[in-house]
């Protein structure tokens, strides 16, 4: 993994090192390409081929007194586990984070391994854990730990003053979405929906260049909607809060968007204290609940979509209110809370 970098999984781990730091763990970072300053102790290995990795990885630890060894990349945990078996201590505990369902059958088989090898596994969700249980046929349920992904409160109550991207000079309302452009994040359906919104402003921070023109080439060069480019993690909260509505339309017909995800950007919009329209997916609704911390709307259906952002948009009440709600409930998933909950099954 590369570091620093603006995509979700990189950005979980780097907070959850932070959090287990500041829960007093001696903890250290191995991944590879760091480029960054840290308070806590990273490891670089400079190198990207997985097998490399590991064995560098397995020679730090054989080193080092670590005795918890928490890891998210399936491939590396076999590989470390399998070396460690034979000339590690055995006294390790392995902690093992899925959040995602295997894609082919050799994915299946190695996270079947990493499942049954590990000594407790972390999921985002109870669908997540459901699937392991029932495509794994785990008969220890009790070493899957349940917890959905956090945010850091504290970014959200820093000054959020400065220029609002001056170069568009956009006016409210507000429309915005933040975070990757795969397909299943629900983008094209914002599109379709801003074509038929042109009182709307509608800005899309994040995708790459070529996604981008994809889908201008697509829609055309809709004078409401604004495309930004990724920006870097810790200017996001400042520009959430520019917002008027936040919006976070995943699709359906995918899984992992259906059942699996725990999306970041949902508990970064919840600290924002803006009003979210978010699509009614389980695995958005283990969080958020309809008229109380946000407006849902069916998934994949811009008419339906529609409906409700005209409902925030005209409604400030209501919409300040659901706001205020997730703010109060979202200070509840804090990486610090995620991090000490974990740790009450490490031994020490």
């Amino acid at each position: 993994m590369i570091y620093p970098s603006a995509q979700a999984n990189r950005i979980h781990v780097l907070a959850m090192v932070k959090a287990f730091q500041q829960a007093h763990f001696d903890v250290t970072l191995t991944a590879s390409n760091v480029e960054l300053r840290a308070s806590f102790k990273i490891k670089n290995f400079n190198t990207t081929n997985l097998v490399l990795l590991s064995f560098l990885t397995f020679n730090f630890l054989r080193k080092s007194d670590a005795h918890i060894i928490y890891c998210r990349e399936p491939r590396l945990f076999v590989i470390i586990f399998i070396l460690s078996s034979f000339f590690l201590r055995k006294d390790r505990q392995y902690f093992f984070e899925i959040h995602d369902s295997a894609k082919n059958v050799i994915d299946s088989s190695i996270l079947r391994f990493a499942v049954k090898k590990s000594d407790y596994v972390v999921v985002l969700n109870e669908a997540l854990k459901q699937y392991i249980i029932r495509d794994f046929r785990l008969q220890n349920s009790k070493k899957i730990l349940v917890f959905p992904d956090a945010v850091d409160i504290t970014d959200f109550d820093r000054n959020s003053s400065g220029e609002f991207f001056p170069e568009f000079n956009i006016q409210h309302p507000i429309v915005m979405y933040c975070g990757s452009f795969a397909w299943w994040k629900g983008v094209p359906m914002l599109m379709k929906a801003a074509q038929e919104m042109s009182e709307i402003n509608f800005v899309l921070i994040g995708g790459s260049e070529n996604e981008i023109k994809t889908l201008k080439a697509e829609f055309g060069e809709l004078k409401n909607v604004f495309f930004t480019g990724r920006i870097t993690h810790e200017d996001v909260p400042k520009f959430l809060k520019k917002s008027d509505v936040l919006v976070l339309p995943n699709s359906g017909e995918i899984e992992v968007s259906k059942y699996y995800t725990s999306p970041l950007k949902m508990f970064e919009y919840m600290a924002a204290e803006k009003p979210i329209l978010a699509s009614n997916l389980p695995s958005i609704t283990q969080i958020l609940e309809d008229n109380v911390t946000a407006r849902l709307f069916r998934p994949d259906d811009p008419v339906d979509f529609k409906l409700k952002l005209g409902e925030l948009i005209e409604d400030k009440k209501f919409a300040d209110k659901i706001a205020q709600n997730a703010r109060k409930k979202v200070s509840s998933y804090t990486w610090l809370d995620r991090v000490t909950r974990i740790s009450n099954y490490m031994k020490f």
